[in-house]
């Protein structure tokens, strides 16, 4: 089915995909699925850092790992698009893709197992890496 779906990383199976969406909103501890103009939290960060289904539980049913992140996948491929918060000064990025496969992880965004971008801690700007492309710089949340 056409759309951008969701899952958690885990080093067991693989689990069902959330999906599909028209778009995949990351921010801070926080994922946005949006749907016809409509968007539905469909994962939190826990307490501990990990990430949980939106009713608040580890989607595995066992106990979640806080070094996990997210995949985003879709066909014929996921565009990745960094955004900020800061107004002043603000510059166009660019939209980056497709890729195959994102990876999302606490300090690392990986598109098709190239590193795209890394910040130092969770509140940080995410640092564009020349995998971006040139002129990136840093930005704050990933669509």
């Amino acid at each position: 089915m056409v759309g951008v779906y969701l899952s958690f990383a885990t080093a067991r199976e693989p689990m069902d995909p959330m999906g599909p969406y028209d778009e995949i909103v990351v921010r801070g501890a926080r994922v946005v699925g949006e749907t016809s103009g409509l968007g539905q939290v469909i994962a939190v960060r826990g307490s501990k850092g990990e990430w949980l289904d939106a009713e608040g539980t580890s989607p595995s049913g066992i106990l979640a790992d806080p070094n996990a992140g997210l995949e985003v996948r879709a066909e014929p491929g996921v565009i990745v698009r960094f955004l900020t918060d800061d107004v002043e000064g603000l510059a166009v990025v660019p939209e980056i893709g497709p890729f195959a496969l994102i990876e999302v992880e606490t300090h690392t965004v990986r598109a098709d197992r190239k590193t795209l971008a890394v910040r130092l801690g969770r509140a940080a700007p995410w640092q564009l890496t020349d995998a971006a492309g040139p002129g990136s710089q840093a930005c704050g949340w990933i669509v």
